[in-house]
This record gives C-alpha cells, sequence and structure tokens, in this order.
C-alpha cells in the first residue's frame, strides 16, 4: 500500500498538467481467469493510462523547454517524448496494413479491465532431464496470457480479424505459421512459435474475443477463457489472502509462491552435477591435467550421472 502527495499543484496548473484521477479494479474480473494461475497482475482502464503517460510526457516536455537553461547538463537534442515517439512506431507499422491506430482504435475502447497472468507447473524430472539430455524436449507446463475487458465487443472482434491478417504481413520469419479456428464458436488466431536461439519450447499463442473479453495467451489458458472456465476469484491462494486487500485499489499483483517449490528441488538436484565438475577442475589442475583430459573427466562425470538419472 502506497501513497503519493502531490503537495503544492500551483507549478502544474502553470502548465496545465491534468492530475490523473484513477479508478479501483473490479474483483468480479478475476471470475473470467482461471483458477489455477501462479500470477496475476490486474489494473484498469488501459486507455486512462496511455492518456496519463502521455500527458506527464507533455509537462516533462514543457517543463524542460522552459528551464534547460537552468540544467546545462540536459543535452538540447535529447528526446522529450519517447513514449509518444514509440505510439507512431507503432502506427507506422500497423496502420497501413489494418487501417488501425494505437489511440483512435485500439487502446479507445479499453476503458475496463485487464490482467496479464503466468501459470508455471514445472518438473522437477523434466527440468533434470531438459539439463542432462538438452538435445531433446520435455514437457513443461506453462501458460501466459493478457486478457483484457471488452468494454466494446465489436471492437475487440475488429481488432482479432486485423490482427489475421496483419501478422503474417508484419513477420518475415517463415519459421511461425498462422492459422484460424473456432473455440466456443468464436474464430480465432493460432500463431505457432517453434523452439529457437534461448526459447527451448515450442509456443502457440491464440488471440480471440467474445462478448466479455479480448485473449491473447497460450493454448489451454485461451481455450479455457473462451469456454468460460474461469474462477481465479474463488481459488484457494486468493481466498486467502482476499481479506487483507484494501476495498478499492487501482491495482493488483498476486503470486501463489506455492507453485515454486520447485527451485529448491532443482537446486537439490543440479547441485551434485555442479559440485562434481567443480572438483574435477580442482583435481585437473592438482594432477598438471591439460584441457583435452579436463573435458575428457568431465565428460566422464556428467554421463555417469546422466545414466543415473
Amino acid at each position: 500500500d502506497s501513497t503519493n502527495n502531490l503537495g503544492e499543484s500551483e507549478l502544474l496548473q502553470q502548465f496545465d498538467y491534468l492530475i490523473p484521477n484513477t479508478k479501483s479494479t473490479n474483483p468480479e474480473f478475476l471470475s473470467l481467469i482461471p483458477e489455477d494461475v501462479s500470477i496475476v497482475i490486474q489494473g484498469t482502464d488501459i486507455q486512462a493510462y496511455v492518456d496519463r503517460l502521455l500527458e506527464t510526457e507533455r509537462f516533462q516536455a514543457e517543463l524542460m523547454e522552459k528551464y534547460v537553461a537552468l540544467f546545462p547538463t540536459i543535452p538540447e537534442e535529447m528526446e522529450t517524448a519517447p513514449i509518444q515517439a514509440a505510439i507512431t512506431t507503432i502506427d507506422d507499422i500497423i496502420q497501413p496494413v489494418t487501417g488501425l491506430t494505437v489511440q483512435d482504435n485500439i487502446v479507445n475502447w479499453m476503458t475496463g479491465d485487464y490482467a496479464y497472468f503466468l501459470t508455471y507447473e514445472p518438473s522437477i524430472n523434466s527440468m533434470l532431464f531438459n539439463y542432462y539430455y538438452p538435445d531433446q524436449q520435455f514437457e513443461q507446463n506453462i501458460e501466459v496470457g493478457l486478457i483484457i475487458e471488452a468494454t466494446d465487443a465489436d471492437q475487440a472482434r475488429m481488432i482479432v480479424d486485423s490482427l489475421g491478417s496483419a501478422i503474417p504481413l508484419i513477420l518475415d520469419d517463415l519459421t511461425i505459421t498462422i492459422t484460424h479456428e473456432t473455440i466456443a464458436d468464436n474464430t480465432v488466431i493460432v500463431v505457432n512459435i517453434p523452439p529457437k536461439d534461448l526459447l527451448s519450447i515450442p509456443i502457440e499463442l491464440v488471440i480471440g474475443s467474445n462478448d466479455k473479453v479480448l485473449v491473447i495467451a497460450t493454448r489451454q489458458t485461451a481455450t479455457d477463457i473462451l469456454n468460460g472456465q474461469g474462477g481465479f476469484n474463488s481459488s484457494a491462494g486468493y481466498t486467502k489472502v482476499q481479506p487483507r486487500l484494501l476495498s478499492e485499489m487501482d491495482s493488483l499483483t498476486y503470486i501463489n509462491t506455492d507453485g515454486f517449490d520447485f527451485v529448491v528441488d532443482a537446486s537439490v538436484g543440479l547441485l551434485p552435477p555442479l559440485m562434481d565438475n567443480m572438483m574435477a577442475n580442482l583435481q585437473s589442475q592438482l594432477a598438471g591435467e591439460n584441457e583435452q583430459e579436463l573435458t575428457d573427466r568431465q565428460t566422464a562425470i556428467f554421463e555417469q550421472q546422466r545414466q543415473s538419472i
């Protein structure tokens, strides 16, 4: 819980700075999110948030312009509107393809609640096997997504349709495939991203909407949401902390630590090979082994551990 005191506001008023008013999140919105999520970050009114950012940016730019003489260390060429510049860049990319702009067509109707969420149910066995067999894939249950209240269901559907035609034109990665499917009588876009570089598992994103929400999430979670299978606000973890929550909040961050016990298990499982490698390095130095002999020793230790796993 935190509060900020604006103090005297004469300077803010001199620059016509609009002191923003925020509204409270709706606890009932959490009922649309699956109950087994590990992390939830809920907020409200994306349109007002973007407007506040731009208003603050404008105020800071005017302030710097008026008082730049008092701060000689500030470069005159310093960019004073990076957020507006970012929005313009996005518009330049998507408008030729979709006819949409960020402020006029995308965030203008997003006046309700939204939430980011993540579900991670790792298996200690899969983590150890991924360590010892990096050339093979072992399933790990990771679900992530963004859900936005569809205060205008037609606009939400228009965004889904527009993305369906825009993504193939914007992306030049031929390994990413785009398909259309139907989930709960709603046409959705499915984006398949294969394993690549640091991403060791394939990702399947679903972009869709219904009369209640716009959702961008991994397949299982998106399917649950579009089928109305939520219930996070009645989950055991949320019910436990709910009495401690403020009656009115403009944001909520929830983390269920019960699902992260795997960190300890993984540490216990991975610590022995790391210690063995350290001992191998020490023994190699004492024995005066060359680099190839050290590599052979480490390879033998690794293979022995892998067989035991």
